[in-house]
């Protein structure tokens, strides 16, 4: 049951665009809503991320306890594979990098700039500027479309796999309380991820998120070291795909230090990209590309790359499921 969960995710990724079906936030963000309206004042901050985060865990954990095995474990194979498609990342990765790639076509700097708006919401006038931080996200959402999700699944079964997501999401900010219109805005790159759903929440009527500190420091923390493992995991996997050496010599080096996730999965991908003169770099440093023709290449390798990661990383997954459980 489990593989077979794995598996539909895996295809809703790699071949359908996502799960956008399945993937409807309006109830959490009630949920968040009416928690950080009716208890905040009581329990504090700290009160309502338990809440908000442990609840819905706990909820599905229980109705999977309960009903899973009806029906010959058909109905817990439902809400697995159900639980699973909403856990998985947001958006179509495969349509937007493609899309952001084909800008490039015509050589065309205002194109890739447009684009880059469009599908990544970073704005700039600087080619260079633009395209490391629309790169940044690429690495990031192709670890994180799936890979990551189906980790904490084979871990923590569903309700680990929904702790992971309800993190992303609650990391993009919290709700409004006081009733005014904002949009949520943070300062890492992880949470500059989640800041285009937020936003297109908000313009369907939702209820208006806005900046929290506390509430993100809270969800950080945690996804900090929920993806500490699966990405150091990912990295490897792509290098199996590409570059190994050069992932290697990168993960020798950042392996144990506080690099973000962001910034790491980056790297990786630029040794892909460049080997060993991506090895040296600090965290703060990168290859910039002056040219389209350059960020056209980048994105090439790094698109046959992740694609081939996906294969092996569903097969790894696979041979786990079937020796473990």
């Amino acid at each position: 049951m489990l593989f077979i969960a794995v598996v539909l995710a895996w295809l809703a990724m790699q071949f359908w665009g996502g799960a956008a079906l399945f993937q409807r936030d309006e109830i959490l963000m009630q949920w968040h809503s009416w928690l950080d309206n009716e208890y905040r004042n009581r329990v504090g901050d700290t009160g309502v991320i338990i809440a908000l985060l442990l609840l819905p865990v706990i909820a599905t954990a229980l109705v999977l306890y309960i009903f899973g095995g009806w029906f010959f474990g058909l109905v817990g194979l439902v809400i697995n594979v159900a639980v699973l498609l909403y856990a998985c990342g947001r958006g179509d990765y495969l349509a937007q990098m493609q899309a952001y790639r084909f800008s490039m076509t015509h050589l065309d700097k205002q194109a890739v700039f447009d684009a880059a708006d469009q599908y990544y919401s970073i704005k700039g006038d600087q080619l260079s500027n633009v395209h490391n931080k629309v790169r940044q996200k690429i690495s990031y959402q192709a670890y994180d479309r799936w890979f990551a999700v189906a980790f904490w699944f084979l871990i923590l079964g569903a309700p680990g796999a929904l702790l992971y997501r309800i993190c992303h999401i609650v990391s993009a900010g919290s709700v409004e309380a006081e009733g005014e219109s904002a949009t949520a805005q943070n300062d890492t790159d992880e949470n500059d991820l989640n800041d285009s759903d937020s936003e297109n929440n908000a313009d369907d009527g939702l209820s208006p998120y806005r900046y929290c500190s506390s509430y993100a420091n809270d969800t950080n923390a945690i996804l900090g070291f929920m993806d500490w493992v699966p990405s150091r995991l990912w990295a490897l996997i792509v290098g199996l795909c590409g570059d190994f050496k050069a992932v290697v010599q990168v993960l020798s080096v950042k392996m144990f230090t506080a690099t973000p996730v962001v910034a790491l999965l980056d790297k990786v991908n630029l040794a892909i990209v460049y080997g060993d003169r991506a090895v040296s770099l600090n965290d703060d440093e990168t290859i910039d590309c002056h040219e389209i023709s350059e960020a056209k290449n980048e994105l090439d390798v790094i698109e046959q790359v992740d694609s081939r990661a996906m294969i092996v990383a569903m097969a790894v997954i696979a041979v786990l499921i079937l020796l473990l459980f």
